[in-house]
Parts: structure tokens; C-alpha cells; sequence
């Protein structure tokens, strides 16, 4: 009797501990709900954020983290510059696991690399952070010609002496698992995981924020906790014990001559290739062998290396840029030269000409109503104020709660990113987003047309920025025949009840439409040809553009005409002068919010002759 009482009270406690557990893990996940979308691949739901435009880079977060690590800062900032992806890897965050063994390194950098395909990155940069650099290595080891580039930060690239620690032994085991886990689920406290998180910081401060955002919670949970405990014992396993380059057996590398030289060596975390000999020692075949460890007994032996937070490797200006190998071949134009080619013969005569006779700081454009740039030093003093001023606005949005919309639309090469970037440049950016999608996949298609811009409007406290929006349809779409004539005409009856629905809503929309003169345009164009930083920026919808000037003209017209409403007017800023341009857009959004600590004697008035309605449009 007694002992069927005993096992009355354990099921009673284990009983109280699951329904305890889960419903932190429910608390949890409503605190920090997906943030981007889920794709499936092999029947394996996948989380992904993805945000810009430019060269592919995914991002590949470590142990006990999630895409977030990554979100809070980081994505942001690289997102000016390139298409980033961030992944939760299996089993973490929001990716579901791939079994209850314990992925491999290998299989997720296979699922992973899947996902980016299925995103349109077929050859990104990829960087991988703490074990997850370890997944990253293997995709650049096992899938070679499927990245371009290869990032490590703080991992686990090479052997070293030690064994998984005491809490992820336990976790791995059929009964930690079982009794463990759940346990731990159900009451750890909050102040040990703020402590975990703070650790990664020190000596340095936990920036502030972090802790409420990145959602630490979620590496708590049951399945969070058997994945990566199994996953980071799996590093030690007889296939990878050795090291995380090792990631393929030995003959099947041995056969494949591309990859004999990972059978060899491993590398560090700066990706120096290291070849096996004493430590420190030269190897016969080049290369040295792995550092020699540190005097001090004990001192970083046994141990993954450190991790280090994604914000702290921002802030250290780890950029992808370093991954690119100074051989890599940019003497070859952009689609074959083909904008040099358009002004040297397609070109009309006046606009070819006033480029030619172009004198620096000149205005290019003949109905500009300045002949010189703004000079840069009153340009800066006013930018400096207003953004003073935005700092001030998204104090009173985290506060109030108001949301801010920012519609960005213009010709090619008007500014539009740039303008978004002084927006921004000093702005918190986990509440001041862009939003820049690519096209549409084939799901998306099939959607109702503003559905896909819909999930990305702003939340309580927030400015969202769309560089390009749903204007697309009217007018690259109808330049390019992307759409019917019908399918046009339906989206005019549309758009303006629904951007009334954001305004009754209580979003506070502002529409830019950017425009430039055409000379200013293919200037603009010839200099991006010319720079390697930004060939990138050009594309097939550039370069027919040009030939497409006066088809542009009509659509924008139009677009104009039928979308200039009361609920959501269109302000038109005159950008052959980016610095104007800037100035205005951002000085139009200022006077129009009455924002607390409200001080605008230093920002000054719109400039009525470059920020207005849409007869300042010149076409």
C-alpha cells in the first residue's frame, strides 16, 4: 500500500511538473512568437527572417540561441548592404527538430542550405556563429559549390581537448531526458537565465533591451533542451569528435580531390587553415600546425570555445565583406557594359550631353530650382538636428504606442535607400524596420496582392520603412507587362480603401514618391557600373529601364492621379540633390507628428520647391 502511495505522489509531481512546464513554454512563445516565415523542407518546418536587398548572406545563430540573437541588431544593420537570412537551426527557436537523435552538424547544414534555396539564395555568404560556424563549415565543406563565402565567428572549427559538459550529458540521456528536461522547464528561474545571458557579456554591459527581446525563454523548452543537448554531444560522437571541418568520412574526401585538403587540417576561428603537426610547429606540406594551448594550467582546456553575442560581433565591425577573397575576379561590367554601352548609343543627345559637360556640384537637371549642391556643412548641421528630432519620434511611438508607416517608391537610382538610411541612422532599429521584399515566390502569386505586405506593417511603438511596396503594381509592373491590364485596373479600385483601412486603423502613413531627372539617373547608373561596392545594386529591370523612360513617365502619371487621396496624399520629393532630398522627406515627417519634446527651430520648414503634392512632379 505504501508503495502504490509513493507512486501515486511521483505521478502526481510528475503530472504537476508537465502541465507546469507547458504552460511556461505557451507563456513563453507568446512573448516571443515567430518573426519571420516558415518554409518546409523534406517535411521539416523552417524559421527564417529575411530582410533587403543585395548579395545573399545567411546567418547561422549557436548553441542555445535563436534567430533573434541576430534580429536584435545585427540583421538590421547588414541588412543595408545585403539580403540577409537568418535561420533558427533545428530544433531551436522555431525550426522544427529533425529527429530525437540529435542532428548532426551535417544534416543541418543540409536542411539549411535547402531553406536558402528555396529563398532564392543559391551561392550566399554564409556565417555561422559559436556550433553554429560548425554548421556553416560543413556546408562549405560538404555542399562547396553552394555558397560564395564562408564567415566564422568564435567557432568551433578545430580539435580540443575536454568532453560535453555535465548538464548536456545529463539532458542526452533516455532518463535525463525524461525526468530531467521537464524539470527544468517547469522551475528554472528567471533570474538564472537573465544571469546565462548577462554571462555572455561579461566584463562588458548587457546592451540594453536584449534581455526583454531575445527570448532566452525558448531554450528552455522541453524540445529546446533535448535538441541542443543532443546536438552538442553529437560534436563529440565518433564521426565529429575530431573536429567540425571533419565532416565527411574519410574515403569519401580522400576520392574527391576538391576536398583533400579538410582531410588534412582544420581551421581556426579567423578561417586559417591549419595542417596537422606539432603545435605551433610547421607542417612538411605547408601551413602549422594547431596554436600551441596557453601556459596557464587549465586555461581554456576542456572547453567550447567562447560565444560571443551576435550584438558584441556588430559592434566589433565583423563585416562579410572580409570574406571575400581579394582574387576574386570584378573586372568584368555588369551585364557586359550594357549601361555604358546605352549612353555612348542610346542615349538621347541632350541627356548624354549635359553628363559630358556635368561640372562637380553641379545640379543634373535643367528644371531643378538650384543650380549647386546644398553645401555639405549646413547639410550636415540640419541632418544632425532632424535626427535629433526622430530620436525624440520614436521615444514618444515606444511610449505611446502609435505606428508609423513609410512608403519609399520612386525611379531607379532616386535615393530611396539613402533617404531610408539617414532615416534610420540613429534610430533604435528594433523599431524602425525596412522592409524590402523580393519578388514574389510562387505561393505569394497566388495571394491576394497586399497579403505579403500586410504581415509586415508596424506594431505598437513602431516605424516600419518600405523600400518599395505594393506601388509596384502600378507602375514597374505595367512598364514591364508583369500584369494585366485587368489585374491593374483591379488593384487602383483597392488600394485606396486599403490604405484608408491603415489610417482608420491609426496607422500614420506617409507616402514618398522619389524622382530624379533622367540624366541624373544614368549618371547615377554609370557610377554604380563603375563601383564593385555597389554593381550589386544594378539589374536586368535597371538596364531595360533605361530604354523605358517614357513608359515609366506615363504609369508614374497615372499612378499619381488615381492614388493622391485625402486619407493618404503622396508627397513628391524633388531628389536630383540627395541631400535636399533627405532633409525634406524627413523635416515632412517631423512637422506632421506631434511627438512630445517637440522642437523644430533647428530642423526648419519643407522646402516647398523639393518637397510637395504631386504637381511638383516633373515627370
Amino acid at each position: 500500500m505504501k508503495m502504490l502511495v509513493f507512486l501515486l505522489v511521483l505521478l502526481a509531481i510528475a503530472a504537476a511538473i508537465h502541465l507546469r512546464a507547458g504552460a511556461r513554454e505557451a507563456a513563453w512563445e507568446a512573448r516571443f512568437p515567430p518573426l519571420g516565415e516558415m518554409i518546409e523542407v523534406d517535411g521539416t518546418r523552417v524559421h527564417a527572417v529575411v530582410r533587403g536587398q543585395g548579395p545573399d548572406l545567411v546567418l547561422i545563430h549557436g548553441s542555445s540561441g535563436n534567430l533573434r540573437d541576430f534580429t536584435f541588431d545585427l540583421v538590421d544593420r547588414l541588412a543595408e548592404d545585403y539580403r540577409v537570412i537568418a535561420f533558427d537551426r533545428p530544433g531551436l527557436g522555431y525550426t522544427e527538430r529533425l529527429h530525437d537523435r540529435g542532428a548532426t552538424i551535417g544534416e543541418q547544414a543540409a536542411v539549411l542550405q535547402k531553406a536558402a534555396a528555396q529563398l532564392g539564395a543559391e551561392q550566399p555568404i554564409v556565417l555561422g556563429q559559436s556550433y553554429g560556424g560548425a554548421v556553416a563549415l560543413s556546408w562549405a565543406v560538404t555542399r562547396p559549390d553552394s555558397l560564395s563565402a564562408l564567415v566564422l565567428v568564435a567557432s568551433p572549427t578545430h580539435p580540443w581537448d575536454g568532453s560535453v559538459p555535465g548538464l548536456y550529458r545529463m539532458n542526452s540521456t533516455t532518463l535525463g531526458s525524461a525526468l530531467a528536461v521537464p524539470t527544468i522547464t517547469a522551475l528554472v528561474p528567471r533570474s538564472y537565465i537573465h544571469d546565462q545571458i548577462r554571462a555572455v557579456f561579461d566584463p562588458e554591459p548587457m546592451p540594453e533591451g536584449y534581455d526583454d527581446y531575445v527570448g532566452a525563454e525558448l531554450a528552455a523548452r522541453r524540445v529546446s533542451l533535448r535538441a541542443n543537448a543532443k546536438q552538442r554531444a553529437a560534436l563529440f560522437g565518433p564521426d565529429q569528435r575530431h573536429s567540425a571541418a571533419l565532416c565527411r568520412p574519410r574515403a569519401a574526401r580522400r576520392d574527391d580531390p576538391r576536398h583533400r585538403r579538410y582531410d588534412r587540417g582544420a581551421f581556426d576561428s579567423r578561417g586559417t587553415l591549419y595542417r596537422r603537426g606539432a603545435a605551433g610547429q610547421p607542417h612538411p606540406a605547408g601551413g602549422r600546425g594547431p596554436p600551441a594551448p596557453p601556459d596557464r594550467a587549465g586555461r581554456n582546456r576542456g572547453r567550447h570555445p567562447p560565444r560571443r553575442s551576435p550584438r558584441r560581433i556588430a559592434l566589433r565591425g565583423a563585416n562579410p565583406h572580409s570574406a571575400i577573397s581579394e582574387e576574386t575576379p570584378m573586372t568584368d561590367l555588369p551585364f557586359d557594359g550594357a549601361i555604358s554601352r546605352y549612353f555612348k548609343e542610346d542615349a538621347p543627345a541632350a541627356v548624354r550631353e549635359e553628363i559630358e559637360t556635368w561640372g562637380k556640384g553641379e545640379i543634373l537637371s535643367t528644371s531643378y530650382p538650384y543650380d549647386k549642391r546644398w553645401k555639405k556643412k549646413d547639410y550636415e548641421a540640419t541632418l544632425e538636428a532632424c535626427q535629433v528630432e526622430l530620436v525624440k519620434l520614436q521615444r514618444w511611438l515606444k511610449d505611446s504606442g502609435e505606428r508609423v508607416a513609410i512608403v519609399f517608391e520612386g525611379r531607379d537610382a532616386a535615393g530611396k535607400g539613402g533617404t531610408i538610411k539617414r532615416f534610420r541612422e540613429y534610430m533604435n532599429p528594433r523599431g524602425a524596420r525596412v522592409v524590402a521584399l523580393s519578388k514574389p515566390t510562387e505561393t505569394e502569386a497566388t495571394q491576394w496582392y497586399f497579403q505579403r505586405y500586410i504581415d509586415h506593417l508596424p506594431a505598437g511603438g513602431e516605424c516600419v520603412f518600405f523600400d518599395r511596396s505594393w506601388y509596384n503594381r502600378g507602375v514597374v509592373e505595367k512598364v514591364f507587362d508583369f500584369c494585366t491590364d485587368e489585374q491593374r485596373q483591379h488593384w487602383f479600385r483597392q488600394v485606396g480603401p486599403f490604405e484608408k483601412m491603415l489610417v482608420d486603423e491609426g496607422i500614420h502613413l506617409f507616402k514618398f514618391w522619389l524622382n530624379v531627372d533622367r540624366a541624373a539617373q544614368l549618371k547615377r547608373f554609370l557610377k554604380r557600373e563603375q563601383d564593385p561596392l555597389k554593381q550589386w545594386k544594378l539589374s536586368w529591370i535597371d538596364v531595360e529601364g533605361l530604354k523605358r523612360w517614357d513608359a515609366y513617365t506615363n504609369a508614374i502619371s497615372e499612378t499619381l492621379t488615381l492614388t493622391h487621396e485625402p486619407d493618404a496624399p503622396w508627397t513628391i520629393v524633388r531628389s536630383d540633390d540627395k541631400r535636399r532630398a533627405r532633409v525634406n522627406a524627413i523635416r515632412t515627417v517631423l512637422h506632421a507628428l506631434d511627438y512630445d519634446r517637440k522642437d523644430l527651430s533647428r530642423v526648419g520648414p519643407v522646402d516647398p520647391k523639393i518637397a510637395g503634392g504631386p504637381d511638383l512632379w516633373h515627370g
